[in-house]
């Protein structure tokens, strides 16, 4: 998500200060933006999902709406000393029946579905 694309949504006000993640799971999720994926998730389940790692610390963060509303999460980590497909991306993306490849010698769904080739908002 960018900041241009969240100021065209409908009732979003520009330059939205955003919750700090200590008092709010995600950290670009605005009610414009929560009301949207209600929107959206009529047409079939939809995930939400927020990481932000810098120096292989971090956090993720991650929830699914489905027929109009939110049906799972959020669910938010720091710690990825558990299973892959316990971590938040991972289990929203469970939840929307990706599966891993035969192939795949990991269960991490995050990969699977290319999200890991995207490192910055820069470009």
């Amino acid at each position: 998500m960018t900041e241009q694309f969240l100021a065209e949504l409908p009732d979003s006000p520009a330059g939205q200060e955003r919750a700090e993640p200590a008092s709010h799971p995600f950290t670009m999720l605005s009610p414009a933006l929560e009301g949207t994926l209600d929107c959206w998730s009529g047409g079939g389940p939809i995930a939400y999902v927020e990481a932000d790692f810098h120096g292989g610390d971090g956090h993720q963060t991650a929830a699914v709406w489905q027929t109009g509303s939110k049906v799972w999460g959020p669910a938010r980590t720091r710690d990825f000393s558990g299973p892959r497909e316990d971590w938040p991306i991972n289990s929203a993306l469970a939840l929307l029946d990706v599966v891993p490849g035969q192939v795949a010698d990991h269960h991490d769904l995050f990969l699977e579905v290319g999200l890991g080739q995207e490192q910055d908002m820069d470009g």
